[in-house]
């Protein structure tokens, strides 16, 4: 068929269309634009807001974020707030953990929690350290109303009008942010839900419904409606020239097409692995817009395929048994292998970026030289690259303090296993030539038979006695250890691996979970391995104790007056 044809025939259709499918067919277009600018443009992050109000705004992963579920009340800037209520709702093994007048890394605190584990408590925070706590004074239910009041010098909670409590609050506040437990769920916009809030002055806050961000759902919809209404005569040619046979057949596939795809996309933000990451770092939004992307693509590749088929054989758009190729559910089982697939490409993706500011950095004849290999635990995730509180940087901050002259290499790489350490190690570790090689590297290993785990640990040590004096084995600390004793799910069969390897001359066990149990008051952990600035710190004190212990502490020896420095990364 030629253009003219084409073209002819799809005037002749268009005439023929009623309005009812025209709306259908620009309202799904319109809806797909919109959850396509929404996942792969837009920068507004998930979970999304947490309050019917809107005052209460997720808290991107970043250096002043205390968990991954971490909400923020958004007031005007140089009002603080003075009465703050809201309702409440807990599961089990839940908690609730409500930030009062945080100033930098001080603060005060208010946990509601049903987890055994973890007491509900009121406390004051200095350096993002508990210095005082005390046990709250009413038991909270699995729901309930509170207030928080701000008084001269304190801050009055109010449970459910009865129950009362006072804490201190932190000097210089006025930020008001609530984080959950644990801090991996996605779900804490289910509950707590904001009600007034009065500002210093007597002033209430409105309910926002109608001031939305420029980069919030409805604005794209909004934008993307508007375009496509526009846009509709243009749209409407553009389409009849590139699938001639698929315009001019029946605008109901078109629309099913663009609906499928539309619930498609809508389900994938309802996937808590793809919340939490549209929360995180750069690099893993690239991906996920990525992957985003090229299920649109394979969408829009199967419009025309279907049009070149209904080219070459016209006879399928009618009826008869072939007439199966224009049906909607033929799409749905392409677009839905086509996902499945993607959905495992992207959970096999890793995103590694190697250390090389770590690799660049010289020794100068310092010691002990410091070498951590490890995963995005070590490395400081979400965090940016060079954040300065990661534990191995402040493991040297820490051991130069206390009079030695060390150099801590932080090496940790996101997703790396043991394999792929080993395989970099004579590459990376061997020309900076350290006294002392800690390796911390569990949970990226913990799948499958502890076996090859085993053997893998025991090769990489062998690498690093090849030159260090010694190693440290860190049992790498997760949430489910810390919180939940008895519930090692992923880890528990590879902590003895430690041990056993830990048998050879010159190695050692550390496990740091005993004293991270004991502060675990303390918001310790991001998410289900990675730690806050405070977990960072505790995890480097608990090293440098552990450096400081070692036997004869032949890691700990200063270098000899005069002698040679370390080698330069790449150096013979």
């Amino acid at each position: 068929m030629t253009d003219g044809a084409s073209g002819a025939a799809a005037v002749a259709h268009e005439a023929g269309r009623t309005p009812r499918s025209r709306r259908v067919a620009w309202v799904a277009s319109a809806l797909v634009v919109f959850l396509y600018l929404l996942l792969t443009v837009s920068p507004v992050v998930l979970p999304r807001l947490v309050s019917p109000r809107g005052r209460l705004l997720h808290v991107a992963a970043g250096l002043d974020s205390l968990a991954t579920n971490h909400v923020r009340l958004d007031t005007p800037p140089a009002r603080p707030w003075r009465n703050v209520e809201l309702d409440y709702r807990i599961r089990p093994n839940e908690a609730l953990t409500f930030v009062l007048d945080r100033a930098g890394d001080d603060y005060a605190l208010v946990r509601l929690s049903r987890l055994p584990g973890l007491d509900s408590i009121v406390a004051e925070v200095h350096g993002n350290a508990i210095v005082a706590k005390r046990a709250l004074g009413f038991e909270p239910g699995e729901s309930g109303h509170l207030r928080f009041q701000r008084l001269a010098g304190a801050i009055a909670v109010i449970c459910d009008q009865r129950a009362r409590e006072e804490v201190a609050s932190a000097r210089d506040g006025g930020t008001f942010e609530v984080t959950m437990f644990p801090p991996s769920s996605p779900d804490l916009h289910r509950r707590v839900s904001l009600g007034e809030v009065m500002l210093e002055g007597g002033i209430a806050l409105p309910p926002l419904v109608a001031m939305e961000r420029i980069t919030s759902p409805v604005t794209l919809a909004l934008v993307a409606g508007l375009a496509v209404w526009l846009g509709r005569g243009r749209l409407r040619a553009a389409a009849a020239r590139a699938l001639p046979h698929q315009h001019s057949a029946e605008v109901g596939a078109i629309a099913t097409v663009l609906v499928c795809l539309a619930i498609l996309l809508g389900a994938m933000t309802v996937i808590p692995r793809v919340q939490l990451l549209m929360s995180f770092t750069k690099e893993e939004r690239l991906v996920y817009r990525t992957f985003a992307s090229v299920v649109v693509a394979l969408s829009f590749a199967f419009l025309a395929l279907r049009d070149a088929v209904l080219g070459r054989w016209p006879r399928l758009r009618r009826k008869g048994l072939l007439r199966g190729f224009m049906v909607p559910p033929l799409y749905v089982v392409f677009i839905g292998v086509c996902f499945v697939l993607l959905v495992i490409l992207f959970d096999r993706v890793q995103i590694r970026t190697e250390p090389t500011y770590e690799l660049a950095r010289l020794a100068d004849g310092r010691s002990p030289r410091i070498a951590v290999l490890g995963g995005s635990s070590t490395r400081g995730y979400p965090f940016p690259p060079l954040w300065g509180a990661s534990y191995p940087m402040v493991l040297e901050r820490l051991l130069v303090a206390g009079g030695a002259n060390a150099i801590a290499w932080n090496l940790g790489v996101e997703s790396a296993t043991l394999s792929y350490l080993t395989e970099r190690y004579d590459r990376w570790v061997t020309p900076l030539a350290p006294t002392l090689v800690v390796i911390n590297n569990v949970a990226n290993n913990a799948f499958g038979d502890p076996g090859p785990f085993r053997d893998g640990l025991a090769e990489l040590v062998e690498k690093a006695l090849g030159h260090a004096q010694h190693v440290i084995l860190v049992k790498e600390p997760m949430l489910e250890v810390v919180y939940h004793a008895g519930r090692w799910a992923s880890v528990g069969p590879f902590y003895p691996m430690l041990d056993e390897v830990a048998k050879h001359p010159g190695v050692t066990v550390l496990d740091p979970v005993p004293m991270l149990t004991e502060q675990r008051d303390e918001l310790l952990f991001m998410d289900d391995v990675h730690l806050t600035p405070q977990g960072h710190r505790r995890m480097a004190e608990a090293l440098a104790r552990a450096i400081r212990e070692l036997d004869g502490a032949p890691a700990m020896a200063p270098a000899a007056a005069g002698g040679p420095a370390a080698p330069a990364p790449g150096a013979p």
